[in-house]
């Protein structure tokens, strides 16, 4: 079983990057689970889950939460004040590799955006992970990121404040350019991948050891397996591939442009780019 993590700021694009790989016949797919963002947490509980425990709490979220998005109960092992973290990570696993089988699929992908935070801890507990960075433009990020915080308060109104989105941004950058200057995983930029959607496919499946499958192209595959029914800011991911339009314009006043724009970490984006054009130079050399 291959196992595949696309990650990523949100609004990059990682639904729609999901979707499509998700229509190969080998992969399969399922909504967000979030399970190591519920299992490990933040700051001192994250050093503590990767020392190799994790509280009961954290691990009743995360079990829960995943069992709730498969649509089956999680088989819970003995609860107590600390678990062991590899105990947990080993039921997801389990788990995601059962749904897998049953589906004839020899991958799985899990898409959770915030787990490029988690990778060295998702490496670490599960050697054989791949990883996919899906990349955005940060400005069209953050103001997607507002655009629809103003769309649906109830669930995303703390994200109003663009220092939100360019925290985000910023973060989930910095890890992609740190990981590619190691050599590691795979990135896909938003905008090139609406320009030539085929040729980052058939890039993915030869980095990942699958046949291209040009089913992934095709408009009639639904996103019941990527999107739960309240998440109704994906349903557009099964249309035709082409870039969204940046709210950037729309949703920003002339000062929260100009605040936008002076802190978003262009110096690690442009980073990126470098790399990941001299990495493909590289591969295509004879």
């Amino acid at each position: 079983m291959r196992r595949f993590f696309v990650v990523g700021c949100s609004r990059s694009g990682t639904s729609l990057v999901q979707h499509r790989l998700a229509m190969h016949p080998d992969i399969f797919s399922l909504p967000e689970t979030d399970f190591f963002g519920r299992l490990l947490g933040n700051r001192i509980w994250t050093l503590l889950g990767t020392a190799g425990l994790v509280r009961r709490k954290a691990a009743k979220r995360a079990l829960t939460h995943l069992g709730h998005v498969m649509e089956r109960p999680i088989e819970k092992p003995d609860w107590k004040p600390l678990m062991s973290t590899a105990e947990n990570v080993t039921l997801f696993i389990e788990s995601m590799d059962r749904l897998a089988s049953e589906q004839e699929c020899s991958a799985w992908i899990e898409k959770t955006p915030k787990h490029f935070r988690y990778i060295p801890q998702i490496a670490s507990y599960i050697p054989d992970a791949q990883f996919l960075h899906v990349v955005r433009e940060g400005r069209a990020v953050v103001a997607s990121i507002r655009d629809r915080a103003q769309k649906y308060p109830a669930a995303f109104g703390h994200q109003m404040d663009p220092r939100y989105g360019i925290r985000l941004w910023n973060a989930a950058v910095r890890r992609a350019a740190n990981r590619c200057a190691r050599g590691k995983d795979h990135f896909i930029f938003y905008e090139d991948f609406c320009k030539d959607p085929e040729r980052a496919l058939r890039q993915a499946c030869m980095l990942w050891g699958l046949a291209y499958d040009a089913r992934m192209l095709s408009d009639q595959g639904a996103t019941h397996s990527i999107a739960r029914p309240e998440e109704t800011w994906k349903s557009n991911v099964a249309h035709n591939i082409k870039p969204a339009t940046s709210k950037f314009e729309e949703v920003f006043s002339e000062s929260e442009k100009a605040f936008v724009e002076k802190h978003l970490d262009w110096a690690a984006y442009e980073s990126l780019r470098h790399c990941v054009e001299a990495r493909e130079t590289r591969h295509a050399s004879p």
